[in-house]
């Protein structure tokens, strides 16, 4: 064999391998969806706090899209967020998605399954729940414990009242 062939084989070798070790981090990393065939939906959210393209998109707990694009709506006002959905998880028509956020401030949208027997059409747009922020949660349980105590506190010295 003569120097030029091996060196050509040699070339054609590894761009072959770069092009399959390319293939296979991104099939069995997060970028899945590449590979996967999708359709798009549309949700109305009031407000989305901590949604970004890549945001995870859940069915029952369960994985099955991510966000797109988060634009506003100038039209209806609020914000609409723009979903690729596998295709093979099929949402019902009367499904509505629910914002979650955590304490982190990590966001996720669920939908609930819904009870139609029509399926949701690619491009439709979908009524969204906002969350409630978990720090202002955490604020207004604040106060109310502390209503608790001071009430456990006056019931107390009533008791001591009592008891003399």
């Amino acid at each position: 064999m003569n120097e030029g062939r091996l060196q050509f084989r040699v070339g054609l070798f590894v761009i072959i391998s770069m092009v399959l070790s390319v293939v296979i981090v991104f099939r069995l990393g997060e970028a899945r969806w590449l590979f996967s065939k999708s359709y798009r939906i549309s949700i109305l959210f009031e407000d989305a706090p901590g949604v970004f393209p890549g945001t995870p998109v859940r069915k029952n707990g369960v994985t099955i899209g991510h966000v797109r694009q988060v634009e506003f709506d100038h039209k209806d006002g609020g914000i609409l967020i723009h979903v690729d959905v596998s295709e093979r998880h099929q949402l019902r028509d009367d499904t509505r998605a629910q914002l979650s956020l955590s304490i982190l401030g990590d966001a996720s949208i669920e939908f609930t399954p819904g009870r139609s027997q029509e399926l949701l059409k690619p491009g439709s747009i979908v009524p969204g729940d906002s969350a409630t922020d978990p720090m202002k949660m955490i604020a207004k349980l604040d106060a109310r414990v502390t209503r608790t105590l001071d009430s456990f506190a006056q019931t107390s010295q009533e008791w001591g009242k009592v008891a003399r």
